[in-house]
């Protein structure tokens, strides 16, 4: 693959924030929403609105976090922010009911105003949701953190995939997904994302997915990262599988030959059967499986190094010790790993680009 004018590994054109504008992240959760349900607990879906022209305009929302009052939606806003203009937004919640917005099933659950620049100022806004009417969601609140990524615009595109995870379920198998976390300077975690439900699957591939590099890791590349899968249920108490812990810097000194493998663990089952694990790229050839359970995870990086002369990322000696050797793949653009040679191509402009 190649990488052509701002383009990113799967040809969608990234956003470059307007003159005298800087790129700004927004992510949101809530606390103790509405239970609008009378069986199950509300379904929420947040909503971005900016008002242009002296009126609202809906500029983006998030997926749908099914049974939960307290989400963390992992979806994320990218607003241009003008610090000399009063960008003014609003944020509304609903309690969804099928795949589209505002069918008069939609159950309104509260809303909250400000500007881009108090977000950007304070960096973290947590105000109390009110209701159409004027008054107070009850104790309903929305919580908006802000993240500047002018200064960097690398991103990845990261996918990932399971192999015999550990059945959480008595006559079905597990309802797998997974949710990638960053960990601050604090020891608190940042939901980077969250893959689709994978259905009755225990060895599920979940979809590709894009992240900047400010959003995963700060561009800090050993800042630790942290995956969680769980075994989806439809009342919101999904049941733990594993976990696994590593950094942006040992993925790519992992996939500079192809392949990484990491155990996804469940601390608190002493005694298995069959650990469940995670693991990047394919199964090597003529390697016996062991029975040994894994999450395989892909690595399509379009990182633009800016440092002087363009040096590469770096080589196979500096690969870590994991529980299975890496191998070096190309990606056709297939959707499959073939080929065992690593590329490295120079986009346009300075700086080095390289694809696994």
């Amino acid at each position: 693959m190649s990488v052509g004018g701002g383009c990113g590994a799967a040809g969608v054109p990234r956003a470059v924030p307007a003159p005298g504008a800087s790129k700004v992240e927004l992510r949101r959760s809530c606390r103790h929403l509405l239970d609008r349900d009378p069986l199950t607990k509300s379904d929420p879906r947040a909503v971005l609105l900016l008002r242009a022209q002296g009126q609202w305009v809906q500029v983006d929302r998030t997926e749908v976090v099914g049974s939960c009052l307290h989400p963390v939606f992992s979806k994320v806003f990218t607003l241009d922010y003008c610090f000399e203009e009063a960008q003014r937004l609003r944020f509304e919640v609903f309690d969804s009911h099928g795949p589209g917005l505002g069918c008069p099933e939609e159950d309104f659950l509260g809303g909250m105003e400000c500007t881009l620049g108090q977000i950007v100022a304070q960096k973290k806004v947590t105000r109390p949701l009110m209701l159409k009417v004027g008054r107070h969601a009850g104790k309903s609140t929305m919580t908006v953190t802000a993240e500047d990524i002018s200064t960097n615009n690398g991103y990845v595109e990261l996918s990932f995939r399971g192999q015999q995870l550990d059945n959480k379920d008595v006559f079905s198998k597990s309802d797998p997904f997974l949710e990638l976390y960053r960990v601050n300077e604090d020891r608190s975690e940042q939901l980077v994302y969250r893959t689709e439900v994978v259905k009755n699957n225990l060895s599920p591939v979940w979809q590709p997915f894009q992240v900047s590099l400010s959003s995963l890791c700060r561009c800090e590349e050993t800042r630790p990262l942290k995956g969680l899968v769980w075994d989806h249920d439809s009342g919101g108490k999904h049941d733990f599988i594993g976990e696994f812990t590593t950094t942006f810097a040992e993925m790519q000194r992992a996939f500079a030959q192809g392949q990484a493998r990491w155990e996804c663990v469940n601390a608190k089952c002493k005694q298995r059967r069959r650990p469940a694990g995670t693991r990047a790229g394919s199964r090597m050839p003529g390697r016996p499986g062991g029975g040994r359970g894994g999450l395989e995870h892909q690595l399509q990086q379009e990182k633009h190094w800016n440092r002087k002369g363009g040096r590469l990322p770096p080589g196979v000696s500096d690969t870590p010790k994991l529980p299975m050797e890496a191998q070096s793949s190309q990606h056709r653009g297939d959707g499959h790993l073939q080929g065992e040679q690593k590329t490295y191509s120079r986009p346009c402009g300075s700086g080095w680009s390289f694809h696994l």
